[in-house]
């Protein structure tokens, strides 16, 4: 196993899949060679960021084309903003001990809910984030939309006719 240098991949270097700790959101490679040896079967390593558990399921990777999606996301957003807007409402996410979290730990769960979002095909959220997934177009393009949401509200119509809250 091999740890990413965050913004470091060159084209020709791309590793074959990546595994996110669920920890920290730190990337691990994981290459062909290591999967092969013991394709049926999963297995747990250790992350070496943070030493939790880290799953390896050959279904649960992610192809290293979709990293740079992620990477392009996190470095285009304005987390000192998000962090403003965390500080002013006094929002604390479990387990951290910053009121906000540091801009890093934001830019660090960000990063992680998007390779989520590709890995899965799917739109999921969670302490204020949003990714949305996009799915392929008849020419093969997909992508995400990382936003930061103070406030959301669902409803829908159900089969009675009437409408219920989400």
């Amino acid at each position: 196993m091999k740890i990413l240098k965050e913004g470091n991949l060159q084209k020709d270097e791309s590793p074959t899949s990546i595994q996110v700790c669920g920890n920290c959101g730190s990337c691990l490679e994981i290459s062909d060679n290591e999967w092969a040896k013991d394709f049926e079967y999963d297995e747990f390593v250790n992350c070496p960021y943070c030493n939790s558990e880290v799953y390896r399921d050959y279904r649960n990777t992610i192809p290293a084309l979709e990293y740079p999606l992620a990477d392009k996301v996190v470095n285009n957003t304005d987390f000192e903003k998000i962090h403003k807007a965390m500080g002013a409402l006094n929002w604390r996410w479990a387990g951290y001990e910053t009121i906000p979290p540091t801009i890093n730990e934001l830019k660090e769960r960000a990063k992680d809910l998007l390779i989520e979002a590709l890995k899965r095909k799917t739109s999921i959220g969670t302490g204020g984030f949003w990714v949305e997934y996009l799915a392929p177009d008849e020419y093969g393009n997909e992508g995400v939309i990382l936003s930061f949401q103070v406030d959301r509200c669902g409803v829908y119509k159900d089969n009675s006719g009437n409408i219920q809250f989400i």
